[in-house]
């Protein structure tokens, strides 16, 4: 079994607070002595893949940056959708503020790009996605009045922005299982296994794999043993090349 740590992580911000004249509102950049309160985080959720615990913290809890950092510090793959130039850049600003060293190095799975990229929709706003491709979506909220309202401390906001953080990374987590087969560049489960000898999926660390014949390289010398996941369905390929395909044998799968 691999022991591939992956942890999904989604953050809700505020607006940046700021004076703004006429012409601005739809045109001019604000300067920043006209900024009031810059944007922040209000709440986090994580969780673990496997694990039916779903973390949060509100920005008031004592360990709001401290318990996102040993998680993130623990986990090998962070998912996210839009999250690198997002929520990264936010848990990043908070570390730094707060004189933390960063985490340990972890692999990046965003899966914005990776939706955009592989499909072709109308919209690629997660609310859309996981409505076309879920059996479940986004909560449903009073748009931006739920924001003031938790800002304003109100009772109702806190629970429905907890709801809402929460059910972006159930979602987020569902909509990584769903599109697993198609990620190309996913860190390979086999890294994180005893057993380096019988192919497992490199995407989602079943041995549910299968031969699928050989695949040559564009000199027609060297072939590689293909596989598919049957799990996930990902296409995979034998870690060694060998000369000729009577010698293509059972390989661990990259």
């Amino acid at each position: 079994m691999s022991k591939m740590k992956i942890l999904t992580v989604d953050l809700e911000t505020s607006p940046n607070l700021t004076w703004a004249w006429n012409n601005q509102l739809w045109q001019s950049p604000i300067p920043q002595n006209m900024v009031i309160e810059p944007s922040r985080t209000l709440t986090w959720a994580a969780k673990w893949l496997g694990n039916k615990k779903v973390y949060f913290r509100h920005e008031n809890a004592p360990d709001f940056v401290t318990t996102l950092w040993q998680m993130m510090d623990e986990a090998d793959v962070i998912v996210g959708y839009n999250s690198k130039k997002f929520d990264r850049k936010y848990i990043s600003t908070m570390f730094f503020e707060e004189g933390m060293p960063p985490p340990s190095l972890s692999h990046d799975i965003d899966l914005y790009p990776i939706v955009r990229g592989k499909f072709q929709f109308p919209s690629y706003k997660l609310a859309y996605v996981a409505e076309r491709l879920l059996p479940v979506g986004k909560l449903k909220h009073a748009g931006f009045g739920l924001w003031e309202a938790y800002m304003d401390g109100e009772a109702w906001a806190k629970k429905q922005m907890k709801e809402y953080n929460i059910q972006d990374v159930v979602i987020t987590e569902m909509l990584y299982e769903k599109v697993l087969g198609w990620i190309t560049n996913h860190p390979n489960h086999g890294l994180y296994v005893d057993d380096q000898e019988n192919p497992i999926c490199r995407n989602c660390g079943s041995d549910k794999v299968k031969k699928n014949g050989p695949e040559y390289d564009t000199t027609g010398v060297f072939a590689y043993e293909r596989y598919k996941c049957t799990n996930c369905g990902a296409n995979l390929r034998g870690r060694k090349s060998v000369k000729g395909k009577s010698k293509i044998s059972k390989q661990v799968v990259k």
